[in-house]
């Protein structure tokens, strides 16, 4: 499964009503306050299998869903 995939099924599972249109929305748009973007970060760390740095556990560092997968992507 492609990476955008499986977060995008992890947005669906926290209540995000996700769809690839929403790609560069920004992530406040879609309802991801600080608490969800911790949620999500728990959930694709898990997915994923590996930690993010402290660094990048900042909601303020994303401002759209690209941004979070672009940083994936650089971790896996």
């Amino acid at each position: 499964m492609r990476v955008e995939e499986t977060i995008y099924n992890l947005l669906n599972k926290n209540g995000i009503d996700w769809n690839e249109e929403l790609y560069n929305a920004q992530l406040t748009d879609l309802g991801i306050d600080s608490m969800l973007f911790i949620q999500l970060v728990v959930d694709i760390e898990d997915e994923f299998g590996f930690e993010f740095d402290d660094e990048d556990l900042l909601l303020e560092l994303y401002d759209t869903m690209e941004d979070v997968i672009n940083k994936v992507k650089k971790y896996i």
